[in-house]
């Protein structure tokens, strides 16, 4: 299994602070049947360049090195901040996983999802001809207000990413199940930080899934996740929007 999304790297954003930390989440991914572990620490295009994050990242990660588990394998990339800076900036792509055309992006938390914000995507991509992963979509309010917003940004070409810890929540359940029941659900990660509250907590976000009767949607979404890391193009099923009533979702 992948997890493409976690905060692994040692003492380079709000997740593990030092080798040890590291390797012991690493060890508890593989004991859940994790087999490659993409690390993705935060960029904010305010505090550093593509340039200076990417050398912060490569002196992050060979402190781990030469300790990753046998079982496990790591790719490098980021969670990048989507702003106004990185949609015009040319470097943006240097941040996408490596080897691949693919890049988490973390949308904005507090503003509105305007079209101007789309325009802006669709402006990253044309300039960088990256495909963005949106990062756990669940987690933003206006997706909860209007999920019809995930079938928008699967138009434009975007992929979308679910945190393990919302199969596991009952006020996300609702979002996730009916997102992965109209096909718009593409990659899984467990947005890993610790080893406390933000634990690795993969194969029970797995088993949930296969028990609420998601078991094939869950083998699409590891195939797809592997072909995103082989840099293939993703053959997407056919989505239909989700759509609110009330406090659910459909």
């Amino acid at each position: 299994m992948t997890d493409i999304h976690t905060h692994i790297l040692p003492g380079i954003d709000d997740g593990a602070q030092d080798k040890n930390t590291s390797v012991r989440m690493l060890e508890d991914l593989q004991a859940q049947g994790v087999t490659t572990a993409v690390l993705t620490p935060h960029y904010y295009g305010r505090f550093h360049s593509p340039r200076a994050f990417l050398r912060k990242r490569k002196e992050a990660y060979e402190e781990i090195e030469d300790s990753v588990p046998q079982g496990i394998s790591v790719r490098l990339g980021a969670e990048v901040h989507f702003s106004d800076a990185l949609a015009g900036n040319e470097h943006g792509a240097q941040l996408a996983i490596e080897g691949t055309r693919y890049i988490l992006l973390e949308l904005p938390f507090s503003s509105e999802w305007d079209n101007l914000l789309l325009k802006k995507i669709r402006y990253f991509m044309d300039e960088t001809n990256c495909v963005p992963i949106i990062a756990h979509f669940c987690r933003y309010l206006q997706v909860r207000k209007n999920p019809e917003l995930l079938s928008e940004l699967a138009a434009m070409g975007c992929l979308l990413q679910v945190n393990a810890s919302a199969f596991l929540e009952a006020k996300d359940r609702r979002l996730i199940f009916a997102a992965m029941k109209h096909n718009l659900v593409h990659c899984i990660g467990s947005d890993c930080h610790n080893l406390a509250e933000r634990s690795p907590d993969y194969r029970a976000a797995i088993d949930a899934a296969r028990k609420a009767g998601y078991g094939e949607a869950i083998e699409r979404i590891q195939e797809t996740m592997r072909d995103i890391l082989e840099d293939r193009v993703i053959k997407r099923k056919q989505y239909r929007p989700v759509r609110k009533f009330l406090t659910f979702y459909r």
